[in-house]
């Protein structure tokens, strides 16, 4: 009796299984390709400009050289970059 019920389950199983495959949604392959390539260019280029802002950064720090000016000026250019990021 129960080798009679596991094979009618397994034979059930077998026969329904194509229908559960094909009840899945299907892929939107142009936006799948878009969001990939959006990822491999905006992220570098994203990366890119937050290292290159604060290496700028950085340059209006060393060229302060004291003053209020422009380190008020390095320092809001440093919360911004840290407000984009």
């Amino acid at each position: 009796m129960n080798k009679k019920l596991v094979n009618s389950l397994a034979v059930i199983t077998t026969l329904f299984l194509p229908v559960l495959v094909l009840a899945a949604e299907p892929s939107n392959f142009i936006v799948t390709i878009i969001d990939n390539v959006l990822s491999m260019i905006v992220w570098p280029l994203f990366i890119g400009l937050v290292i290159i802002m604060s290496i700028w950064a950085g340059i209006l720090f060393l060229t302060a050289r004291g003053s209020e000016d422009q380190l008020g000026k390095a320092k809001k250019f440093v919360v911004w970059i840290i407000v984009g990021i």
